[in-house]
């Protein structure tokens, strides 16, 4: 019997949307926890969560091929706050939900009409030989590097507003909370509000005090000599 010659697969990876954008309703979240096996013969398979999400009366605002489909299906890894540092997908996902709410739980958005993009995120990644395998060090333990990947992000919600809308009015709300202070005042006083705490990249950028020279730069506050800031 002849053997068929090797022909590579351009089908889609197995269990990889194409959807890029699209509005929907959130019918229904539920947790589950999977198992992959361990790298290590004899060890056993190492236990993960992950966050799935129903959707109804879809509409396809943007995807990588044809989806005809009325509903869909997206899966997301799950690790608790407390068990991750950050720069993961669910943690791309839970920061869009904090910008359209100071109270954020995924309850709130089951039954709404809402929009779901892939946007940029920082996310902790292997670095990769080009063959696709694990680059190593000089201890042949893989290197990991962060890099933009493109992540689930909900950016409006039936009820709850939109991302940019949430936005322009929490850089409102930063400007008129600057006007009359010190530097210090100003950054202390935020970090006590809870509509800021919510925001990891705004408390991000106080502590590493780049808020002011971002806000400086957009010609939102000025400086005087004695250290006060003002609304521009």
């Amino acid at each position: 019997m002849t053997q068929e010659p090797f022909k590579p697969s351009l089908a889609t990876p197995v269990g990889q949307s194409p959807l890029q954008e699209f509005i929907a309703i959130l019918e229904s979240w539920e947790a589950e926890t999977r198992e992959s096996p361990s790298d290590t013969p004899g060890e056993a398979p190492r236990k993960y969560q992950v966050i799935t999400f129903n959707f109804k009366d879809l509409d396809v605002i943007l995807s990588t091929e044809p989806y005809v489909f009325p509903i869909a299906v997206l899966s997301i890894g799950y690790a608790p706050p407390a068990a991750s540092r950050g720069n993961t997908r669910w943690e791309a996902l839970a920061g869009s939900i904090r910008k359209l709410t100071p109270d954020p739980d995924l309850d709130v958005l089951v039954g709404k009409r809402q929009t779901w993009k892939m946007l940029p995120a920082t996310l902790r990644m292997p670095v990769l030989e080009e063959d696709g395998t694990p680059k190593l060090d000089g201890r042949l333990r893989p290197l990991w590097a962060d890099a933009d990947v493109d992540c689930w992000h909900i950016t409006e919600v039936e009820g709850l507003g939109s991302a940019a809308e949430s936005d322009e009015e929490l850089m409102d709300f930063l400007v008129g909370q600057a006007d009359g202070k010190t530097a210090s005042a100003w950054y202390e006083g935020l970090l006590q509000d809870r509509r800021v705490t919510a925001r990891n990249d705004i408390v991000t950028a106080i502590t590493d005090r780049k808020l002011l020279d971002t806000m400086k730069v957009a010609n939102k506050l000025t400086e005087d000599a004695e250290g006060v800031l003002h609304k521009v």
